[in-house]
C-alpha cells in the first residue's frame, strides 16, 4: 500500500484558519482556477465560488480535515477476502 506521508497532522485546524481568515477567499481571486471550476457562465462561475468558499470551512470538511490519518490506518488494515479454489465450490453447500 503506497504511504501517503504528512498526513499525520490535524489538517482540519489548517482548513479552518484558512478559510476563517480569507486566504480562500484571496486565492481565489488571484487565480481563478484555484477552486478548479468547470466551464461556466460568468454567473454561474460567481455561484460556484460562493459555494465553494462556503462549503470548504463547513463541519464535514473539517472533519475529514481532522480524521485523515485515522481513516488511512483503517484503509492501511483492509483484506480481500480469500478467493475460492473454483466458481464450482461456490455452488455447493
Amino acid at each position: 500500500m503506497p504511504d501517503q506521508g504528512g498526513a499525520d497532522d490535524n489538517q482540519g485546524v489548517a482548513i479552518k484558519l484558512l478559510s476563517q481568515r480569507g486566504i480562500y477567499r484571496l486565492f481565489s481571486d488571484i487565480d481563478p482556477t484555484f477552486l478548479n471550476a468547470p466551464k461556466l457562465s460568468k454567473a454561474d462561475a460567481e455561484q460556484f465560488k460562493y459555494i465553494s468558499l462556503k462549503n470548504i470551512g463547513n463541519k464535514a470538511t473539517l472533519n475529514k480535515g481532522e480524521v485523515v490519518q485515522e481513516n488511512f490506518d483503517k484503509v492501511a488494515k483492509l483484506t480481500y477476502p480469500a478467493q475460492p479454489k473454483s466458481t464450482y465450490s461456490v455452488f455447493l453447500f
